[in-house]
């Protein structure tokens, strides 16, 4: 049956939140007899959008931030999540995938004993069937 779609057309999927925390807290000092208010906001974000083509490319954009606001600190922005991923199936040979992500990734030798942690970085797998070629990289070691 021929597809109803023209070709070239893709499904975008996306989801977004976010969450506020207030704490808020009466400190005294029981030499002073002062009570002080302590003061604590976080606005936290997160956006996630996933495409896939009728191919079988597909790509996942993922972010999440927060905004913390203390009486200490004016403002703390900090970006908890940043990535992109992409799946190319067929890139290189007709049973081949090749998936290729970018941002904070998990980094680990084979045992896990030496190496074992998340860094901003790259990574890529090329995967043929029965064959798996995996290679990262932090970005400190890029430049």
């Amino acid at each position: 049956m021929p597809s109803l779609l023209p070709a070239g057309v893709f499904a975008l999927e996306y989801d977004y939140g976010g969450t506020f925390y207030n704490g808020t807290d009466f400190v005294s000092d029981e030499t002073t007899s002062d009570t002080e208010l302590e003061q604590l906001n976080i606005l936290s974000l997160m956006f996630e959008a996933y495409t896939e083509s009728e191919t079988g490319v597909s790509g996942l954009f993922t972010a999440q931030g927060r905004y913390e606001y203390t009486d200490d600190r004016a403002y703390l922005f900090d970006i908890d999540v940043l990535k992109a991923k992409g799946k190319f199936p067929g890139a290189l040979g007709e049973d081949s995938v090749l998936e290729v992500e970018a941002g904070r990734t998990y980094f680990s030798d084979p045992t896990g004993i030496v190496l074992a942690h998340n860094a901003d970085g790259i990574s890529g797998r090329l995967i043929y069937p029965g064959v798996r070629i995996q290679a990262g990289s932090d970005i400190a070691d890029c430049f």
